[in-house]
């Protein structure tokens, strides 16, 4: 049996703020509500709601990994209060065969005014463990989340790290058949991040399902094998991890920002006079392209408007990952000193042998002045890469980049 069955859910909520009212605004807002329905106009009834999610249908297996993602509102964090039984589907059905361990909600099964002891047991006791079992872990509990000075101090004192810490200790020591992890993990520090995915990993190897929400596209790949991207409440789009992350970020960066400059399209530094008139990608036939494969060559070209002299100035190429991570800085000045510039210029960068995984990347653009401290100008996202595989291999790994090498047999 499946450990997670969701078989074609909706979810709908009410837009605006709901909150308490008096008996006399529900009747107010019921009579109105009343007499438009009477009058034949559903619209008005229909467009004080929103659908979260519409049509909603997946499986996760036991021992299986599924990543959620997709753009802020797309319906992650709602899938996960489903599953959880934070709330419920407006349509459809839900089984969960198995006990969880929920992390979706910084405060979520806490009290504020309880110790970090007492929430523990108040925790514990809302994820199935009882109380002699609580009693039992307790000590393994406080000594995964480091805490231990603080564990009689009431909660509402600790930092969102020191939460998070106690949230996912409690959670991982349900002994759970089912994890549910929300982007909340990102709040801890990066060492009690490593010490989470191990632990992940371990309740992984032990048959554990792991549903795992989060925008590190990177950390995705690494923890799941399998992806569901969901846009505006619905499945765009489900399979293998690495394909569908990149399906993902060439959709955000093709239809991302106002500041991405296309070829030929200008951007004016007003403050230095200077402007870029465009920035293309050359492959090894020295054509214009947008798509170049793993370990081949390839020329990034600048062309700029100075409407002043500019005296040797220095050059950056900065290559980012889709989550925003820059990869790689191209500096002119490793190369020693440049010409003086006025009017248009031209500056070509070869990149040999380009050591990037295949993936989706953006290139950072700035100049720099040469005489004196200064950025003249810097645009991001200028131009869209896309790097393919040339090798079977490159699509089984999540690194960073492809450097050269070889493998010899005896």
């Amino acid at each position: 049996m499946p450990a997670i069955t969701v078989d074609n859910i909706s979810k709908k909520y009410r837009k605006g703020q709901v909150g308490y009212r008096t008996l006399r605004e529900d009747l107010y807002n019921l009579t109105g509500q009343l007499i438009h329905l009477r009058r034949g106009n559903r619209n008005y009834y229909e467009g004080r709601y929103i659908w979260a999610l519409k049509d909603f249908s997946f499986q996760v297996d036991k021992g299986e990994t599924l990543g959620i993602i997709g753009p802020n509102g797309a319906g992650k964090t709602t899938t996960l209060r489903l599953l959880a039984g934070i709330t419920r589907p407006t349509q459809g059905n839900i089984l969960v065969n198995g006990r969880m361990g929920v992390l979706i909600e910084l405060q979520a099964g806490f009290h504020p005014e309880l110790t970090g002891r007492e929430n523990i047991f108040l925790n514990g006791a809302i994820l199935g463990m009882t109380r002699q079992e609580i009693k039992r872990k307790l000590d393994d509990i406080v000594d995964f989340a480091d805490i231990e000075g603080f564990i009689d101090t009431p909660i509402k004192r600790y930092s969102s790290g020191m939460m998070v810490r106690l949230g996912f200790s409690v959670a991982v020591h349900v002994n759970p058949d089912i994890l549910l992890v929300d982007e909340v993990l990102a709040v801890g520090d990066v060492a009690f991040q490593a010490k989470c995915f191990a632990k992940m990993g371990e309740l992984i190897g032990k048959g554990c399902a792991l549903v795992f929400v989060s925008h590190n596209m990177v950390v995705m790949q690494r923890m799941c094998r399998r992806v569901i991207w969901l846009q505006k409440g619905r499945i765009r789009e489900d399979g293998e991890a690495v394909e569908v992350c990149n399906s993902y970020s060439n959709h955000m960066i093709s239809s991302s920002g106002d500041e991405a400059v296309s070829t030929g399209v200008a951007v004016d530094h007003a403050a230095h006079n200077i402007s870029l008139k465009s920035v293309e990608v050359h492959g090894k036939s020295s054509e214009q392209v947008n798509e170049v494969l793993a370990g081949e060559d390839c020329t990034i070209r600048v062309v700029f408007e100075a409407g002043q002299r500019l005296v040797k100035p220095a050059f950056q190429i900065g290559i980012k990952r889709a989550d925003g991570l820059e990869l790689a800085i191209l500096h002119s000045k490793a190369q020693g000193d440049s010409i003086d510039f006025e009017g248009t210029g031209t500056v070509k960068c070869r990149i040999p042998n380009l050591p990037l995984l295949p993936g989706v990347y953006s290139l950072r653009v700035a100049i720099l002045a040469g005489d004196r401290p200064g950025t003249l100008l810097s645009a991001e996202n200028t131009v869209q890469l896309r790097v393919l595989s040339s090798k079977p291999g490159d699509l089984l790994t999540c690194a960073l980049i492809l450097p050269e090498h070889e493998w010899d047999y005896e």
